[in-house]
């Protein structure tokens, strides 16, 4: 089909019921516009190298790109053709000259680093390089196939098949944003299976348990002793407790406040700090210290990355079997028998409410709220710890 096009040309063309259809401009040969049956409008030119090859070549979509736009690069590619140019030539090259190492540092870059948390990005870089890059980083990843990708993940879910499951996502994700970036025209990656079966974690630790992990963190450096103890105390992530800035504190008041960009849900977050975590934060003040980091990463400047060796330690010295993100779970379920309110849990554990109410009207900040809870949470294991029953009499916390 031919057609003047224009803007409002443009907008009227209704897509096929099946199938694609080609809408030829009447004003600039060859140029023109497909239309699918799913409503995709994607600006192509057509046009025959110096051989007599007849070719297609894809321009964009609309929107986001205009007529007049895509106009405009279809005489630009015209004009590159009548010197001897080919522009699918020319993408098929480039496409086939990416290794997987440039396109991951792309997608890295472009992606990860934009849509991403940082402890996101640092557990994606982690999988490059340790997993990814020693098999493929020189390698194109044009060259890279589905069976390629199966034998890799396979052998990961040997030896970690939750890891594997991540690094598998990962391989996907990067494949889609070439496909995207239209590095590649196909996707290795798709439906690629998952080793390692999801289940979700319910682990919650007793008041015996309690009293065996607080008890072997006696052993720990005070740093690393403060991690797990504030972890219980404050019910916060670990990403969250690990990246704690000295310029969050006012440990004169007894807040933490972290800011938007260090938190899931996106939003600042005031934290309560009961008296054992302003004290355990005030005994690493007073020692030799990161000026910017509470807990210092092994250089200067950096907060602490890996937890795994230390979580070993403690598991071995109270012979526990637990995540660190099982102590936010069990403050929460004890804060939920000693009667604290599920919303207030909520907002301690800054976890999102998206009713409109919570969304549009209700401003108010649970802050006495919060801090209630969270000493009525110290107040029971510091009970515990000192091996007196529980503070408000009930059963304890339950594995």
């Amino acid at each position: 089909m031919k057609k003047h096009l224009t803007a409002q040309t443009v907008t009227s063309l209704k897509p096929p019921k099946v199938g694609q259809l080609d809408v030829w401009d009447t004003k600039l040969k060859g140029f023109g516009l497909r239309l699918s049956q799913g409503g995709t409008r994607t600006w192509v030119l057509m046009f025959r190298t110096r051989e007599g090859q007849l070719r297609r070549f894809r321009l964009g979509t609309y929107p986001p790109l205009t007529l007049a736009d895509a106009r405009e690069m279809a005489r630009n590619e015209l004009a590159n053709i009548q010197k001897g140019m080919d522009p699918v030539a020319e993408k098929a090259a480039a496409r086939d000259g990416h290794t997987f190492g440039e396109l991951a540092e792309k997608y890295m870059t472009k992606f990860a680093m934009v849509r991403n948390r940082p402890a996101t990005t640092r557990e994606k870089r982690y999988q490059l390089e340790a997993d990814l890059f020693p098999k493929w980083k020189n390698r194109k990843a044009a060259s890279i196939t589905r069976r390629d990708i199966i034998d890799l993940v396979d052998a990961i879910a040997e030896r970690a098949p939750i890891h594997a499951n991540r690094v598998a996502a990962l391989i996907s994700s990067i494949f889609a944003f070439a496909l995207d970036q239209e590095i590649l025209t196909a996707s290795p990656a798709l439906r690629i299976p998952r080793p390692g079966k999801e289940q979700a974690r319910n682990r919650v630790l007793s008041a015996a348990e309690i009293g065996r992990l607080w008890a072997a963190l006696n052993g720990e450096s005070a740093r690393i002793a403060g991690i797990f103890r504030l972890a219980l105390l404050t019910a916060q992530r670990k990403s969250e407790i690990a990246g704690m800035r000295w310029d969050e504190l006012d440990l004169d008041a007894g807040w933490w406040t972290l800011p938007t960009e260090r938190t899931k849900a996106n939003r600042e977050h005031r934290v309560p700090l009961v008296a054992t975590a302003v004290g355990i934060l005030r005994g690493l003040l007073d020692a030799p210290h990161d000026p910017v980091f509470v807990f210092r990463g092994g250089r200067l400047g950096q907060p602490i990355g890996n937890l795994g060796k230390a979580l070993q330690r403690v598991r071995e010295a109270s012979c526990l079997v637990f995540w660190l993100h099982d102590l936010r779970r069990t403050a929460a379920s004890e804060m939920a028998r000693l009667g604290v309110p599920q919303l207030v849990i909520g907002r301690i554990l800054n976890h999102a409410d998206n009713s409109v109410v919570a969304q549009h009207y209700n401003k108010y900040s649970y802050d006495a709220e919060k801090r209630d809870g969270l000493l009525k949470l110290e107040r029971s294991v510091l009970s515990i710890v000192k091996g007196a029953p529980a503070a408000t009499g009930g059963a304890a916390v339950q594995a």
